[in-house]
């Protein structure tokens, strides 16, 4: 089969959507979440026809490394984004007597790294 061109526009759809869930994982703060997806598509992304593609997966992962070793040397959790709106609605979910999205000791290290981080600001 003779390829059209729209195979790449489409690839490329399906690319930024799964660039775009890498982002919002990191953005959470989410490190399971993230590590599962890199190693989900990332094989695909940085092998992309696309070259900004390629760039941002490249850029996101070097992010991811860092949340990682944050994670690695804090605890599991410490990177969570406490300020992100669905880790807030988690946190007033679980207040109100609802089930956790986060458990609670995630929730609870990335205190402790917030508090720590903002110390070392000062």
């Amino acid at each position: 089969m003779a390829e059209t061109g729209l195979e790449h526009s489409g690839n490329e759809q399906r690319e930024r959507k799964n660039l775009a869930s890498l982002r919002h994982a990191l953005e959470v703060g989410e490190c399971g979440v993230l590590k599962s997806w890199l190693d989900r598509f990332g094989p695909r992304l940085s092998k992309s026809a696309c070259p900004a593609v390629v760039a941002e997966y490249w850029e996101i992962l070097e992010r991811a490394n860092r949340a990682f070793e944050i994670e690695k040397v804090h605890g599991r959790g410490s990177f969570l984004n406490l300020d992100h709106p669905m880790v807030s609605k988690d946190i007033e979910w679980v207040r109100n007597g609802g089930k956790e999205s986060f458990p609670l000791d995630r929730i609870e290290a990335a205190k402790r790294y917030r508090a720590l981080a903002t110390c070392h600001d000062r």
